[in-house]
């Protein structure tokens, strides 16, 4: 079993949360949620562990295999230091919560979908299809509007 440390209550979380527990027989367990304020969903306030400032200790007392990182809004609320710290000196994987949730579910999070993963997904379709097929091509197909926008 691979063991799993949420960092941040989102409704991302929350349905990722759901999806583990529907699944009983899958390879990961969620060892705690981290967040500054206890989340008010029954199955994550069961799972919280603590204050996003408990990092560390809580990591050592945790043990997680992964981080999932699930902050609706990263600035200034993001432990860079001690999540490097974790992942170099520890081994601990550190993953965003929509690439976990895409992974883990084979669904899509469209909701969760920034404007960078979307350029970063026309680039990789683009590579993978054919150095040849023209970027706005595959952009006009993948983003509703983008071929008026470009004419």
């Amino acid at each position: 079993m691979e063991r799993i440390l949420i960092l941040g209550m989102t409704p991302l979380a929350e349905q990722l949360l759901r999806e583990i527990a529907a699944r009983p027989a899958c390879r990961y367990v969620v060892v705690g949620v981290l967040d500054d304020v206890a989340p008010a969903d029954h199955c994550a306030n069961r799972l919280f562990a603590g204050e996003l400032s408990r990092l560390q200790p809580l990591v050592d007392e945790l043990k997680p295999d992964r981080i999932v990182v699930a902050f609706a809004e990263r600035r200034g609320r993001m432990p860079l230091r001690a999540l490097a710290d974790t992942y170099i000196s520890r081994g601990v994987i550190v993953e965003d919560v929509t690439e976990f949730y895409e992974r883990f579910t084979g669904k899509l999070a469209i909701e969760w979908l920034t404007p960078m993963r979307v350029i970063a997904s026309i680039v990789a379709i683009s590579c993978q299809l054919d150095a040849h097929v023209p970027v706005r091509s595959i952009a006009a197909e993948l983003v509703p509007g983008f071929a008026e926008e470009a004419a």
